[in-house]
């Protein structure tokens, strides 16, 4: 799958990428732009630079990728609305991890039930999807980034249902299972905040 890098790490870091202290309050919980879930240890103060992996696994059910950034200065780091790739983020490396036809097929399932997709069958779900993404993680880092250290990663997981009119969202996706298979402190459940105070959570 090409992605053309502006466009990608838009989307992938436009959440992910925030000044550190957007991501993690004092308490290590709730933060303005999304949950952080800590592996093992209580979360470290970003370095800078700063290493960041982002995931993204969109409504085309197609799979998911993978992108390794380095950011210059997380300290000054602020959201943007510009598609153009800001100055303090390199891109390091990309990947695509396609998803079986029977994981495509739970997805669409999902979809055409909405809101009314029973939780059984949604936790289901949202393991298979947080698993397919901890090997995706692995297999990323082994084979294109060996020798690199994510300090920190976006996970935006699978949007199954999304009603910002009605100021309810859902994506699928277990922050707290990511960080404590891969080690590394997960920011996760970006758009409800945003939806719950009337943005579009996009």
């Amino acid at each position: 799958m090409q992605i053309e890098w502006a466009t990608y790490f838009f989307h992938v870091t436009h959440a992910l990428c925030i000044r550190a202290t957007f991501f993690i309050d004092k308490q290590g919980g709730v933060g303005e732009y999304g949950r952080i879930m800590i592996a093992r240890t209580p979360c470290p103060s970003l370095p800078t630079p700063c290493i960041a992996l982002g995931l993204m696994s969109g409504t085309s059910a197609d799979g998911i990728d993978v992108g390794l950034l380095s950011i210059a200065d997380v300290d000054h780091m602020t959201p943007t609305l510009s598609s153009s790739l800001s100055p303090a983020l390199s891109p390091l490396a990309s990947g695509f991890y396609p998803y079986s036809a029977a994981v495509q097929d739970a997805i669409h399932a999902a979809y055409a039930q909405g809101r009314a997709l029973p939780p059984q069958q949604a936790a289901q779900l949202e393991q298979t999807l947080t698993d397919l993404h901890i090997q995706a993680v692995q297999d990323f880092l082994a084979q294109q980034a060996p020798t690199l250290h994510p300090a920190i990663i976006g996970f935006h997981g699978h949007t199954v249902w999304h009603a910002p009119e009605l100021g309810r969202t859902c994506q699928l996706g277990d922050g707290q299972r990511l960080a404590d298979a891969l080690g590394v402190p997960v920011v996760f459940d970006f758009r409800t905040r945003d939806v719950a105070h009337g943005g579009q959570g996009g």
